[in-house]
C-alpha cells in the first residue's frame, strides 16, 4: 500500500499534465477555426452585398425605363384625346347641320305632301277608292287587306282629310313619314280597319261580304285587337252599320260602333291601318267555310246556346224544316198554302218537324237559335237568307222568285246559290213563280225589273210537294254522326271550341 500512493500520485502527475496539453492545444484549434470560418462569411457576405447591389442597378434600370414607357405613353394618350375630341366636336358639327338640314327636308315634305282624292272617278267601282294602292286582281286567295305602314307605302303612315257624307271626292288621303306627318295631324294610335264598299253597311249580304273579313283578319293574327272601325260607300264616310252585322262583331270582339270622324278640316293618321276594298272578293271556298265555322261558334257562344248539335232526339234521327217569312216586299202570297205543303210532307218522314220563321219578329239571338235547327230551309230570295251561315253543313236551301228575275236581274240573283257553298250547305234550286202580271214597261228592262222585282210569290203546290219531298229522303239518307270532342270540330263542321272571343282568350284554331 506504500508502495502504491506514489505510483498512484506519479500517474495522476502524468495524466493532468496530459490534460493540459490537451486542453491547450484544442482551444488554439478552436480560434483558428473560428478566424477561418469568419473569414469565410465575410467573404461571402461580400459576394452577396455586391450580387444585391448589382440586382438593385439593375432593377432601377428597368424602373427608369418603364417610367420613361409611361411617360411617353401618357403623351401618345394626350394627343389621342385631343384627335378624338377635336373629332368628337366635327362630328357633332355635322350631327347638327345633318339635324337642321334633316328639319329642313321634313318641313319642305310637310308643305309639299300631296293630297289625292279618295274617290278617282278613272277606276272602276271600289278600285277607285285609294286607287294609288293596286289591287291583286283576279287572283284568289285570303281577303284582300292592305296595311300602313309597310312596304307598299314604304314605311309611311295612312292620314285621311275630310268626313264628307255626299261627296267622296272631297275626301283625301295621302300617306306620311311619322317624322313629317302633315301640319296639325290628329295622330290614332292602336289599330284602326277601314272599309270600303260599293253596297252598304246596312243589309245583312251586302255588309257580311263586306265585312266579313276583318274576322278573318282577327282569327289570322292571334286574335288581335282593333281599336276602331272607320266605314265608307264610295269613298264617302258612313257613321252607322246594321244591326246584323253589329251582333257579328259583338261576337268576335271587333269594334261595333264606326268611328265618325269629327275633325273634318284636319288630317287624320293612324298609327296602324287595315284597308279593306274588295271585302271578301276572290276568298276559295275552303277559307269561307273555316271562316264561317269560327262565326258560327262565335255567335253560339255570344248568344249562351251550345256550339255544336245533335242530330238525334230520343235516339232517333231529327230532321227540321224552316219556312221564313220576309217583312215589306217579296213575301209568300199564300202562306198558308206553303205551310200546308211543308206538313204534309214532313208527316211522311219520321223525326221531321217543322217551323215558321218570322225573321222581323226575332231577336239576332232568336234567329241563330232557330237556324241552329234547321235543316232544310225555304225562303223566298233576300238578304235574310245570309242567315244561313248560322247552320250547321250539310243543310239544304230551296229558294223562290217571282216573276222576271231569271231573265232581268243578272248574276246577283245566284248569290246565295254562292253562299251555300261557301258554307258547306247544298243549294238544292229554284222555283220561280211565272203566275205574275205582264210588264206594261215592255222596251225598259230596268223598269221592268223594278215591276217585277218585289212582287209576291205564289205557289205550285203538285211542284213544290214533289221537290220538297225528294230533298226529305235525300237528306235522311245521309249519315250524319253527333261529332267527337277529340277532334275539336263535329260531323257538320261545327267547332267545339271557338279560336277568337270577345274578351281575348284564345282556343287552338282546327
Amino acid at each position: 500500500m506504500s508502495r502504491s500512493l506514489p505510483v498512484v500520485v506519479a500517474l495522476s502527475v502524468i495524466v493532468m499534465g496530459l490534460w493540459h496539453i490537451y486542453a491547450a492545444q484544442h482551444a488554439s484549434f478552436v480560434s483558428e477555426l473560428f478566424e477561418v470560418e469568419l473569414g469565410t462569411v465575410k467573404s461571402h457576405v461580400k459576394y452577396k452585398q455586391a450580387e444585391l447591389v448589382d440586382r438593385v442597378d439593375r432593377t432601377q434600370e428597368v424602373l427608369r425605363q418603364a417610367l420613361n414607357l409611361v411617360s411617353g405613353l401618357k403623351h401618345e394618350a394626350r394627343e389621342t384625346d385631343e384627335r378624338i375630341l377635336t373629332k368628337l366636336e366635327n362630328l357633332q358639327l355635322e350631327n347638327e347641320k345633318l339635324r337642321i338640314r334633316s328639319r329642313q327636308i321634313a318641313r319642305h315634305i310637310v308643305e309639299s305632301t300631296q293630297w289625292r282624292a279618295l274617290k278617282d272617278w278613272s277606276k272602276f267601282s271600289v278600285r277607285g277608292f285609294m286607287s294609288e294602292v293596286i289591287s291583286r286582281n283576279n287572283e284568289r286567295g285570303p281577303p284582300e287587306l292592305f296595311e300602313f305602314p309597310s312596304g307598299l307605302s314604304h314605311g309611311r303612315h295612312l292620314c285621311f282629310m275630310g268626313n264628307d257624307t255626299s261627296n267622296g271626292t272631297r275626301n283625301s288621303y295621302t300617306f306620311a313619314w311619322e317624322e313629317a306627318l302633315p301640319v296639325g295631324a290628329v295622330v290614332l294610335n292602336g289599330t284602326t280597319l277601314v272599309s270600303e264598299t260599293e253596297y252598304d253597311h246596312n243589309n245583312p249580304w251586302h255588309s257580311m261580304y263586306n265585312l266579313v273579313q276583318f274576322v278573318y283578319w282577327k282569327l289570322a293574327n292571334r286574335c288581335e285587337k282593333a281599336d276602331r272601325l272607320i266605314l265608307f260607300h264610295q269613298s264617302e264616310l258612313r257613321r252607322s252599320m246594321g244591326k246584323w252585322i253589329t251582333q257579328i262583331f259583338n261576337a268576335a270582339g271587333l269594334p261595333t260602333q264606326p268611328y265618325e270622324m269629327p275633325i273634318g278640316d284636319k288630317p287624320i293618321c293612324f298609327q296602324k291601318a287595315i284597308v279593306s276594298r274588295l271585302g271578301m272578293g276572290g276568298v276559295p271556298t275552303e277559307i269561307f267555310r273555316e271562316l264561317y265555322a269560327q262565326v258560327r261558334c262565335q255567335v253560339r257562344t255570344l248568344c249562351n246556346l251550345p256550339t255544336t248539335r245533335s242530330t238525334t232526339e230520343n235516339g232517333k234521327r231529327s230532321i227540321n224544316i224552316t219556312l221564313m217569312v220576309r217583312s215589306g216586299a217579296r213575301q209568300w202570297k199564300d202562306q198558308t198554302a206553303w205551310q200546308r205543303v211543308i206538313a204534309d210532307q214532313c208527316t211522311k218522314v219520321e223525326g221531321c218537324r217543322w217551323t215558321t220563321m218570322y225573321v222581323a219578329n226575332m231577336t239576332f239571338c232568336e234567329q241563330i237559335k232557330s237556324m241552329m235547327e234547321t235543316d232544310i230551309l225555304v225562303s223566298v230570295h233576300g238578304a235574310q237568307l245570309t242567315n244561313m251561315i248560322f247552320m250547321s253543313q250539310g243543310g239544304r236551301i230551296l229558294e223562290m222568285f217571282p216573276k222576271g228575275w231569271l231573265e232581268l236581274a243578272g248574276g246577283g240573283q245566284y248569290i246565295y246559290r254562292q253562299l251555300a257553298l261557301w258554307n258547306g250547305l247544298v243549294h238544292e234550286g229554284y222555283w220561280r213563280d211565272e203566275d205574275q202580271p205582264e210588264c206594261p214597261f215592255k222596251d225598259d228592262s230596268a223598269k221592268c225589273f223594278t215591276f217585277y222585282k218585289d212582287q209576291d210569290v205564289g205557289m205550285n203546290e203538285t211542284h213544290v210537294s214533289t221537290w220538297l219531298g225528294r230533298v226529305l229522303e235525300d237528306f235522311r239518307s245521309v249519315k250524319v254522326g253527333d261529332g267527337s270532342a277529340s277532334s275539336g270540330v263535329d260531323s257538320r263542321g261545327d267547332h267545339i271550341g271557338c279560336y277568337c272571343m270577345p274578351d281575348g282568350s284564345q282556343h287552338q284554331l282546327i
